[in-house]
């Protein structure tokens, strides 16, 4: 096959359905018209599918680090600091379930918690009101409740994941799947913080 030009690189397109291919001499920066029906263009940026396979996995993954770092730790060694200075399992736990009402937003799927519930745990933890913090119980069997919801959100959404997203800012490509997917690596770094947390608390990793 022969080389491609500059030229004719920086004019590409790639088809959404097809060989699902791209070429490496494309740069990310090269844009075409964004397909509204099956079979037209879209974007270089967006040659890579996003499925729901992808985000159940990476959902699933997230689950599988919180609740496995979570093992053996208690009610007590959930509200203690890391030292030097850090955030606790409670918090780092709570935070990641009020987030997820983001990505049900997204979804269109109702999540259990209140504004209040989301307000303690959307401050920093220097400025959280300790005496609202939720039981370590109450965050693990909300943690299950809403991946629960949020893995049914993904299985049935009716939208495709590569449409762009309609509040996305303007000029910009995001689309559903990687505003999702966005939600899903805040949790996933949140979650191997839990790891190390709970080897600050002298608990072997399970990891």
């Amino acid at each position: 096959m022969a080389e491609w030009s500059n030229a004719a690189a920086s004019k590409a397109v790639v088809p959404l359905v097809g060989t699902g291919g791209s070429n490496p001499s494309l740069s990310a920066t090269d844009t075409a018209p964004v397909r509204k029906q099956p079979g037209q263009y879209r974007p270089i940026e967006q040659s890579i599918r996003m499925t729901t396979d992808d985000l159940l996995a990476q959902l699933g993954f997230c689950h599988f680090c919180i609740i496995t770092n979570l093992e053996e730790v208690t009610e007590a060694q959930a509200l203690q600091e890391p030292k030097p200075s850090g955030n606790p399992v409670n918090y780092v736990l709570g935070h990641i379930v009020a987030y997820r009402t983001h990505v049900c937003k997204i979804l269109e799927v109702k999540h259990p918690w209140n504004d209040a519930k989301f307000s303690v745990y959307d401050e920093s933890w220097p400025k959280t009101d300790k005496a609202k913090l939720l039981s370590l119980a109450k965050l693990k069997a909300d943690e299950e409740q809403t991946h629960a919801i949020l893995k049914a959100g993904i299985e049935n959404f009716a939208i495709d994941w590569d449409d762009l997203w309609p509040q996305r800012k303007e000029g910009s490509l995001q689309t559903y799947g990687r505003r999702v997917q966005f939600f899903l690596q805040h949790e996933a770094y949140h979650a191997g913080q839990l790891g190390s947390l709970r080897r600050s608390l002298g608990l072997p990793g399970k990891i």
